[in-house]
C-alpha cells in the first residue's frame, strides 16, 4: 500500500508540471457571434400582417421582405439585404409548411421565378400578384 502511495505522490509532483496554462479570454471563437435580425416572433407576425393587408392578392418574397424590415425598423443595405432576404424566405417557407399561407409559383427544379404567397384560406389567388 505504501508503494502505491508513493507512486501517486510522485504522479501528484509531476501533472502540475505538465498541465498547460491557458487564458480562455485569449481564445477567439471559431465563429463570430450575430445578434438576432428581430425579436423573437416579429418576423412571422409581420409576414402574416403583410399578407392579411393584401387582402388575398399574392406578395412576392421581396415585398413580405420589405414590409418586415420597415415595420421593424430595420434598415436595408447591400450587406444585409441577401441575409435578410433569406431570413424572410426561410420563415416563408416554414409558415407555408405549417399550412398558414399558400405559395402560388412553380417550385419545379431549376425555377428562378420569385415566390407569391397568401394566407392559406383566401380564395382570390388568381389575382395580379403585388410587387415590392
Amino acid at each position: 500500500m505504501e508503494e502505491l502511495q508513493a507512486r501517486l505522490a510522485v504522479l501528484d509532483e509531476v501533472f502540475p508540471l505538465h498541465t498547460v496554462q491557458v487564458d480562455p479570454k485569449a481564445i477567439n471563437g471559431s465563429k463570430k457571434y450575430t445578434p438576432p435580425m428581430f425579436n423573437y416572433g416579429a418576423m412571422p407576425k409581420r409576414i402574416l400582417e403583410c399578407l392579411r393587408l393584401a387582402n388575398g392578392r399574392p406578395i412576392y418574397t421581396s415585398a413580405i421582405a420589405a414590409h418586415v424590415a420597415v415595420n421593424e425598423g430595420f434598415e436595408i443595405n447591400q450587406s444585409n439585404k441577401a441575409r435578410l432576404m433569406r431570413r424572410v424566405s426561410d420563415r416563408i417557407n416554414a409558415l407555408a409548411h405549417e399550412g398558414s399561407i399558400a405559395r402560388h409559383h412553380d417550385v419545379s427544379p431549376g425555377n428562378q421565378a420569385e415566390g407569391r404567397w397568401s394566407l392559406a384560406d383566401d380564395d382570390s389567388a388568381e389575382a395580379e400578384p403585388i410587387a415590392a
